[in-house]
């Protein structure tokens, strides 16, 4: 349950900085942790999902697989147009709020969550 936590908690601090610092270093920063956080909660999400009670481990990954790839079709556009309208900095800030909301569940049903 820690490691889901400190990946969670390291991606959202990263969409903090790459959010709100304009340099080099806090780019370079921002995105060590961002590819740490988030490269590691998918294979999770895909572990979890084959072991969700009630529903078949082939319907649960396939239920994750249609989530990541909507999201594949979805956010370029969207991200392209908050970066067109509000700036490069704020495409950050929707993944942020995402990632907040989805720690809440995450941690208040801490028990599921085990690997």
């Amino acid at each position: 349950m820690a490691a889901i936590l400190f990946l969670f908690l390291s991606t959202i601090i990263s969409l903090i900085i790459l959010s709100n610092f304009s340099s080099i270093y806090a780019a370079i920063i921002g995105f060590s942790l961002l590819g740490i956080g988030a490269s590691s909660i998918v294979p999770i999400a895909y572990s979890l999902a084959g072991k969700i009670e009630g529903i078949d481990s082939g319907v649960g990954i396939t239920i994750i697989s249609i989530a990541v790839y909507g999201t594949f079709i979805g956010a370029p556009a969207s991200l392209g147009f908050i970066a067109n309208n509000y700036g490069i900095n704020n495409i950050f800030v929707p993944m942020l709020i995402i990632f907040i909301i989805l720690i809440i569940p995450v941690s208040f049903y801490r028990k599921k969550f085990l690997i």
